[in-house]
């Protein structure tokens, strides 16, 4: 229920602190929230497809170490996109490479079996 309610929050936040900064850039409003909404969104939806597999393939023993990931993670894109954003636009698309190709492999796992 947590995760329900947090998908709305996060999405909702996410988006009003993008819109938020719509003066620092020329992006048109509308434009601004839809983009919050597309990272927040992600970024909840992928935390909410991660936890099950965490959890079923630790029993549950692994979920602090994937919470501590998550959160340092988090803090470090933070951090970087105040002081160095171009750094952290460089290591948000590694981290999407690394996820594509996380998911490629996994894909080609079930394929074959």
């Amino acid at each position: 229920m947590l995760h329900l309610v947090g998908g709305i929050v996060n999405t909702a936040a996410g988006a009003v602190l993008f819109a938020a900064q719509a003066g620092v850039a020329d992006i048109p409003p509308a434009l601004s929230l839809a983009l919050g909404v597309i990272v927040a969104g992600g970024v909840h939806a992928t935390r909410t497809a991660v936890r099950p597999v965490a959890t079923a393939t630790t029993g549950g023993l692994g979920n602090p170490l994937v919470s501590t990931l998550e959160d340092s993670t988090s803090l470090l894109m933070s951090l970087l996109a105040v002081f160095v954003p171009v750094l952290a636009v460089i290591l948000l698309a590694a981290v999407f490479l690394v996820g594509y190709r996380l998911w490629t492999r996994l894909r080609g796992r079930r394929r074959a079996l």
